[in-house]
């Protein structure tokens, strides 16, 4: 179906009022309610309906004095207010697009418009994420590969009568199929990608990450395995547990072991890279229940996992640093007390350059946060210190210490 046009939204907006959309149909109807043809109709709206203009989306105090104005006319006319519902929902949308605190109206639908709000936030680019550094490759079922960039592309692919569709930087999903079929998606050194689970939960990749999930979850669970490190907001079913399984590779055996995380109505971010000594999942909302063999935990806000790799180890850090945890997802370069090699692997993997060292390996220690926004010769003079200095050539930094 084409998404775009006049009678597309009509459609969107007759079920909307009724109460029949399917998420994939809601989200697309949020989407298209910012467009300037469809504002026109929804104007059209507020004429007919309420003798007034609709207000300035982007005035919060235009948008409240509506509402309030729709609240005294529904206390006035209680019959007539019947005949108003298409306004009194327009006037709920408004307000939930723009953010205004939930305690200004009460929606049947409210948990769908919570699903949609997560969703537009995921789908605006953050400033500091350049075009650069976006990028992933999708897995389609068939073992077929597409590339994902920054670009709006519509829907790249159909499978099993679900249509793929790319989106500002984002891969969402729409219908329903019939099978099992499965997607992934791989990041590579230095990119970033966010795409939407069937079931609306968010994601976001780090470097040098995968996901992979199926099209049409169970009717049980919804599982998904990564590696590497993944944000995650789950949309939270008590009916349906989301299942986090992380497939580890111990250094030392090479053998591979495997750790579970089930949502229990939450916000969490899994790091898990070969490279490091640790698994760890630290928890920003909610509640999550962290099973490693036999050994299992339920993790509230603020606490972190620390599965090991090498030595079976399992322990909660009660208060977890956040900022440190999710200092990737929010553009920045976040350092404690961290050594010069862990300093330059971050940095060399984000600009996708190498690293060469000169003179007396040093215990040099570094404490900040620096945007990784900023060019990489700004990154590098903000690292300078006695003893450390840094030289960049094309795409090599010399690191000299002495």
């Amino acid at each position: 179906m084409d998404h775009s046009g006049p009678f597309v939204f009509n459609e969107l907006l007759k079920g909307y009022l009724s109460e029949s959309l399917n998420p994939q149909q809601l989200a697309l109807f949020f989407e298209m309610s910012a467009a300037p043809e469809n504002t026109e109709i929804l104007a059209e709206i507020f004429r007919k309906e309420l003798k007034t203009v609709l207000p300035d989306l982007t005035n919060q105090e235009q948008i409240e004095e509506a509402w309030v104005k729709l609240r005294a006319e529904k206390e006035k006319h209680p019959r007539r207010f019947v005949q108003m519902r298409m306004v009194y929902r327009w006037v709920a949308i408004v307000i939930c697009l723009l953010g205004v605190t939930l305690v200004l109206y009460q929606l049947k639908q409210s948990k769908n418009h919570a699903v949609i709000a997560s969703i537009q936030a995921a789908v605006k680019t953050p400033a500091w994420l350049k075009a650069e550094h976006m990028g992933a490759v999708l897995i389609l079922a068939g073992g077929d590969s597409l590339a994902l960039d920054d670009q709006d592309k519509g829907v790249i692919a159909t499978q099993d009568g679900i249509q793929v569709i790319q989106s500002g930087g984002v891969v969402r999903y729409s219908g329903i199929s019939q099978s099992l079929v499965y997607n992934e998606i791989r990041t590579g050194k230095g990119k970033l990608w966010r795409a939407i689970l069937p079931d609306q939960t968010v994601v976001w990749l780090n470097g040098n990450s995968s996901i992979k999930y199926p099209l049409q979850f169970s009717s049980d669970t919804r599982s998904v395995e990564m590696t590497g490190e993944v944000y995650f907001e789950v949309v939270h079913n008590p009916a349906k547990p989301f299942l986090v399984h992380i497939l580890l590779t111990t250094p030392a055996s090479r053998r591979d072991q495997q750790s579970t995380i089930e949502d229990l109505g939450t916000t969490f971010n899994v790091r898990s890279y070969r490279d490091d000594s640790v698994t760890t999942a630290t928890l920003v909302e909610g509640s999550v229940m962290v099973t490693q063999n036999i050994q299992q935990a339920t993790l509230t806000a603020g606490q972190q996992s620390v599965v090991g790799t090498d030595r079976n180890e399992f322990r909660i850090v009660q208060k977890a640093n956040i900022n440190e945890a999710l200092a990737w997802k929010n553009g920045v370069f976040y350092f404690q007390n961290a050594g010069l090699p862990k300093v330059m692997k971050q940095i060399a993997d984000w600009y996708q350059v190498g690293v060469v060292y000169k003179g007396n390996a040093g215990g040099k220690l570094f404490s900040g946060q620096i945007s990784k926004s900023l060019p990489l010769s700004y990154v590098l003079e903000g690292l300078q210190q006695p003893g450390v200095k840094f030289s960049l050539n094309g795409d090599q930094i010399t690191v000299i210490q002495e």
